[in-house]
């Protein structure tokens, strides 16, 4: 029997699942504690809570360690030093991926993916059937918990779309295949073919929507490192905009505006760079390494032995006018608490995931964003722009809102100037640039547009242009995952490598 591996998430108990090597072929076998089994292991409620912690390790380590870094290294804005970069960043920085590269991407971002829906998958599972006896007391812990499955297994499916597959509007009515749709824990011979991109994101809409009736639309973020009701509506806005239904995008992220301020100039620095004690006011979602490693850091950060992978293309930082204190996170200053070999010089750097190495060892940690509020006057500029409202004007004003508080002045002294939907498509296209550079988003902005990558002449690339449609907008299944799983289908352009 051909076996895939899929982790499955208990926070730090370490008990996990491994499936049959094929994702329609799977089977649980448990690697044990004492006596321990998946099924006694969500006997009690405790059980389930250390899930559901386990369940946002996952998410962090998805994130942290690929689906941020692939949209970034796919784009336009990062630069790659590929004497440090590792072999897989340096094989999507080129395009040049290929099927048979199993040791990085594209396997183990489609690992990481996956053992978030198996981890989602058993707390569904497992949590409703500990519902059906819990005592009053219990059932709020449990229900969040099991909303936190649906909105992790929504997410989960979406990335994985984003990577594998072309976008949503990629074919007229959808059909174009997509990844598979899990929704339980396969039986042994089960069969799980890829489906069509308009059934995953019916999945994924309905996954993220049920999470939002559990957990309710809420007032204000009250502990930004886990899934709320906000983080939903906020999944919502985000998904929306992908499929181009403007009018859901422009609802669901007004309703999160309204609710999460954004955090002010004074703050802006230190949300990224010391997160743990300023974690932003429109912070969402984030992911909380608290004793974990980081991947980001370890690529970002200039004072490695080697110099730091990724750094920002100079016709990024142009775009910055002198005042804009996001131009900050563009240059990095070395600290006095730094060797003195460092001392004296800047660096071109992001120090969107460089923490002040002055900071204390546990709280030296980037915490990477899911969602943050800024994005949502992002989202909402958009959506009122291209939807039925046609609001150029009032999509301009939520631009001035973030130039405004990235410069330090009253809104009503921001000039933009427009003359038609093209002329604000690209007013946002460029504040998307210097609002939520290096935080995943590159490559998708293009590609959901119907646009290609087009890299400035100050880009590093070798490879500058990449047409919109090209089949290396996308990665290829991995060979190992095809040799496994008879039923998995290649992508177009990589199906003769």
């Amino acid at each position: 029997m051909k076996k895939i591996k899929i982790i499955i998430a208990i926070a730090c108990v370490a008990l996990c699942a491994a499936s049959c090597a094929k994702l329609e072929k799977k089977i649980l076998t448990v690697q044990s504690i004492g006596k321990s089994t998946i099924a006694s292991f969500f006997a009690e409620v405790s059980g389930l809570e250390a899930a559901g912690q386990g369940l946002h390790s996952e998410m962090e380590a998805f994130f942290d360690s690929y689906y941020i870094k692939y949209g970034d290294i796919m784009g336009d804005m990062l630069n790659v030093n590929t004497a440090s970069a590792n072999d897989g960043d340096y094989f999507l920085y080129t395009w040049a991926m290929r099927v048979e590269y199993v040791a990085t991407y594209p396997r183990l971002l489609w690992n990481a993916g996956w053992s978030i829906v198996t981890a989602a998958n058993n707390i569904i599972y497992y949590g409703g059937e500990l519902l059906e006896g819990a005592k009053d007391g219990e059932k709020a812990t449990i229900r969040k918990n099991i909303a936190w499955g649906y909105f992790a297994r929504g997410l989960a499916h979406w990335c994985l779309c984003n990577c594998y597959a072309q976008p949503y509007n990629f074919t007229a009515d959808h059909s174009h295949i997509g990844v598979p749709v899990v929704t339980h824990i396969p039986g042994f011979d089960e069969q799980i073919p890829r489906e069509s991109v308009a059934k995953v994101y019916k999945q994924v809409l309905e996954d993220v929507k049920k999470a939002l009736d559990i957990l309710g639309e809420e007032d204000s973020v009250t502990d930004p490192w886990r899934i709320s009701g906000l983080a939903c509506e906020a999944l919502l806005a985000r998904i929306y905009l992908y499929m181009q239904d403007w009018d859901n995008a422009a609802l669901y992220s007004s309703k999160v505006m309204a609710k999460v301020p954004l955090t002010p100039r004074s703050e802006y620095v230190d949300m990224f760079r010391n997160p743990m004690a300023t974690p932003g006011k429109e912070t969402i979602l984030r992911m909380n390494q608290f004793s974990n490693s980081s991947t980001l850091v370890s690529c970002y950060d200039p004072t490695r032995s080697d110099g730091n992978a990724f750094f920002p293309c100079p016709a990024l930082t142009a775009k910055y006018s002198t005042d804009d204190i996001r131009k900050d996170l563009m240059l990095y200053i070395p600290e006095a608490t730094e060797p003195e070999q460092f001392q004296g010089h800047t660096y071109d750097a992001v120090c969107k995931y460089c923490p002040y190495k002055s900071l204390t060892d546990d709280n030296r940690i980037p915490c990477p964003f899911v969602f943050r509020g800024s994005e949502m006057y992002l989202i909402h500029a958009e959506a009122i722009a291209k939807g039925s409202a046609a609001d150029l004007a009032g999509a301009v004003d939520d631009l001035k809102a973030l130039e405004a508080r990235a410069r330090g002045i009253d809104k009503s002294a921001v000039t933009m100037a427009y003359t038609d939907l093209a002329s604000v498509n690209a007013l946002i296209m460029e504040q998307r640039q210097k609002e939520l550079c290096f935080e995943g988003h590159a490559l998708f902005d293009y590609i959901r547009q119907g646009q290609g990558i087009h890299r400035p002449a100050e880009s590093n690339a070798a490879v500058k242009d990449l047409e919109y449609g090209n089949f290396r907008c996308i990665l290829p299944i991995d060979q190992t995952e095809m040799e496994a799983n008879d039923y998995m289908e290649q992508n177009d352009g990589y199906k003769d490598q």
